[in-house]
């Protein structure tokens, strides 16, 4: 508990930072055209100033100082994300492999929740493989039938997403 507020209450802090960078940038931009010099060095500071509120979002759920938010997301794009994470973190003897479907349907979820969990079971994974191994990340689309539901009795029949992560 005590992590979670001290985590709450940089992460705020920090967010005012990313505000002001934000904003400023923004500002800058309004006075660029696409193809000017400083036009892409700016969209990447814009970018980069979202990736930092996105995680600090997350740490906010962390401290539970934020409720979550679902919205419309492509999970291929987060597992995308986390995958490049997962490349600078887990040790180069456990190899990660991504089987994404390319016609994923959207799914309705927060963002942050989604990487966390991809994070931690990524982490889990790792701590199960010290002398190295491999990681499978896979979505697809599926759909549950009235057969499958009657051995799930927590299963409701109908299309859903599939996120899927084994390791050796």
């Amino acid at each position: 508990e005590a992590i979670g507020t001290l985590a709450g209450g940089i992460a705020h802090d920090f967010n005012n930072l990313l505000t002001v960078i934000q904003g400023f940038c923004e500002l800058l931009l309004m006075d660029k055209k696409e193809g000017e010099k400083e036009y892409a060095d700016l969209r990447k500071i814009a970018q980069s100033a979202r990736h930092g509120a996105d995680l600090i979002r997350q740490i906010l759920t962390f401290s539970r100082k934020m409720e979550t938010e679902r919205r419309p997301m492509d999970l291929n794009r987060e597992i995308r994300s986390a995958h490049k994470m997962l490349l600078r973190t887990v040790p180069k003897m456990i190899t990660i492999e991504l089987g994404l479907s390319h016609d994923l349907k959207k799914i309705n979820a927060d963002p942050a929740q989604i990487e966390q969990i991809v994070l931690n079971l990524a982490v889990n994974a790792k701590d199960a493989m010290p002398d190295g191994g491999k990681l499978f990340i896979e979505t697809r689309n599926v759909i549950l039938d009235d057969a499958y539901c009657r051995t799930q009795p927590a299963a409701t029949p109908g299309e859903y997403v599939l996120l899927a992560m084994a390791d050796t």
